[in-house]
């Protein structure tokens, strides 16, 4: 738990510190950003780094000028320092121009992406959010990650062997590397370390059952909801509620996939949230926007957030911010969804444009350039050993713990939910209106089992 007395003001001397570190407001989208229907180091450093990428960047030079085209569905927190790089970029590469567009979600970006790819104009690098990574492997025609690297005549699997962790890869793998991961993120709980010490609470609950009890003792002290896992339109902390107490939101039964949501522990574990709304009402049903704006403010003590969320509260400075990793159940190991996004490379038909691709792609990749990154938008590293390397982030990690769950977690992440098949981005839909549901007062056991029939007719079609 990354719960030290100093820690929002060390966290508020990092924000203050140097242009590499850019805060994302409280209300900043989470990795994933909001939705999908889909029917730091110096400059004298990261130049270094990029001369010293090797034979991966030297390998994929252009034979010529090239423009490109990057699309992002980050908010404008994100879309900024990814402009900022880009520049960067652009000073190292005078041969290449992105242009990029900014979508500020990915519903839009990925709305526009069918309709570029039906044209035959698709951008060169597109960020595919992991929720339906499923859908875009299958039916977005795109260049796998080695045929993109092999396209500028670089060794693309042992790049990735020698990058990235397995368990990171598989965040964008489906039949292949189908997306780089580059934007993560993993749930964990915020809390109000001096509300909580009013109630006699000293430190955060690790459990789901003790998270109730704490919430129930802080609402009987202060007379207000104490708490919210702030989601809606989207399932990713519910996704860890559940499969933490042991149902899978997707398994293989013979032939046919399946969602565990209407076995016992699926059942067991959404009866607990509805009861804090409900019963207890220690607890609000959110969207994440207005959860980290309350939580900011000192109105909301605990809440489900994402790291991006942090920097917003330690700035304001209204309370001392405790953080720990997201709750367990008694007994059971815990599975944390690693949501977020990655980028997917098209054929844009041009060997200098298709080589620039990936030189950017592998300049995203690069442990500068990731340790600027997270040190702009709060969202962790991909690339294996920049976090605990002293050269990148080992420093910026010890003198931020609040961030430290999100690499804590790392160990137990599991990829984030994506259905299968054409209708996965519908089945999607089905778990959102289940918790709609839930939180209106139905039975929670009828609700579930009916949504898992759905959900299971929808991805098997």
């Amino acid at each position: 738990m990354c719960d030290t007395s100093d820690a929002s003001q060390s966290m508020q001397d990092a924000v203050e510190r140097g242009e590499d570190t850019l805060p994302a407001a409280a209300g900043a989208a989470r990795p994933g950003t909001t939705r999908r229907r889909f029917i730091g180091g110096s400059l004298a450093a990261l130049a270094s780094s990029e001369l010293g990428l090797g034979r991966a960047l030297a390998a994929a030079t252009a034979s010529g000028p090239a423009t490109i085209d990057l699309w992002l569905g980050v908010g404008p927190d994100s879309a900024k320092v990814y402009r900022q790089l880009l520049d960067r970029f652009h000073a190292a590469n005078p041969d290449i121009t992105v242009r990029v567009n900014s979508f500020g979600e990915y519903e839009p970006l990925q709305t526009a992406l069918q309709a570029a790819i039906a044209g035959k104009r698709p951008p060169a690098i597109a960020q595919i959010g992991f929720d339906v990574i499923q859908y875009a492997a299958r039916f977005l025609p795109h260049l796998k990650v080695d045929a993109a690297a092999a396209a500028a005549g670089v060794d693309g699997a042992h790049f990735l062997a020698d990058s990235f962790s397995p368990q990171m890869l598989s965040l964008g793998r489906v039949n292949g590397q189908d997306v780089l991961p580059q934007l993560i993120g993993s749930p964990y709980l915020f809390y109000n370390r001096d509300v909580l010490s009013a109630a006699g609470i000293e430190q955060a609950p690790d459990t789901w059952p003790a998270l109730r009890t704490v919430a129930q003792r802080v609402t009987a002290k202060t007379g207000k909801p104490c708490f919210s896992m702030a989601e809606k339109g989207y399932f990713w902390a519910y996704q860890g509620l559940i499969e933490s107490n042991g149902a899978l939101l997707l398994a293989r039964e013979g032939d046919r996939y399946v969602t565990q949501i209407d076995q016992p522990g699926a059942i067991e574990a959404m009866q607990l949230m509805a009861d804090m709304v409900l019963e207890d009402k220690s607890a609000l049903y959110l969207g994440d926007a207005q959860a980290g704006v309350d939580y900011q403010n000192g109105n909301l003590p605990m809440m489900i957030g994402f790291s991006s969320q942090v920097a917003g509260a330690v700035a304001a400075g209204k309370f001392r911010v405790g953080t720990a990793p997201l709750p367990a159940w008694p007994g059971k190991a815990r599975r944390i969804p690693m949501a977020g996004s990655g980028f997917m490379v098209f054929d844009v038909g041009d060997a200098p444009a298709q080589a620039a691709a990936w030189r950017l792609v592998a300049f995203f990749c690069d442990p500068a350039v990731q340790a600027a990154f997270t040190k702009g938008t709060g969202y962790p590293p991909t690339r294996l050993g920049v976090a605990e390397d002293p050269a990148y982030l080992g420093p910026f990690y010890k003198d931020n713990p609040l961030f430290g769950p999100d690499i804590a977690q790392l160990a137990v992440a599991v990829p984030w939910i994506s259905f299968p098949g054409r209708n996965g981005p519908q089945a999607l839909q089905v778990l959102d209106e289940t918790r709609d549901h839930i939180f209106s007062g139905e039975s929670v056991a009828a609700v579930m089992k009916a949504a898992a029939g759905q959900i299971n007719d929808l991805i098997n079609s």
